[in-house]
């Protein structure tokens, strides 16, 4: 699958970061702080490396994400 990621520092805003992740069929974008890109990240990278379970984690109020 072809996945295109972009990552720009925020103009004016120390530490914020402009994230797109666009696949063929959908996109995800926003404006995220580095600490809390680096959280996502961090979510994703330990779904992977121990598989995920069939319990939804909560979406994150500000982000809008979830990892399931």
């Amino acid at each position: 699958m072809k996945i295109e990621t972009t990552v720009k520092e925020v103009g004016g805003k120390e530490d914020y970061y402009e994230v797109k992740i666009k696949t063929y069929k959908q996109t995800l974008e926003g404006t995220f702080e580095r600490s809390e890109l680096r959280h996502h990240i961090e979510q994703l990278d330990n779904a992977i490396n121990v598989g995920c379970s069939n319990e939804e984690v909560p979406i994150n109020p500000v982000t809008n994400i979830k990892v399931v």
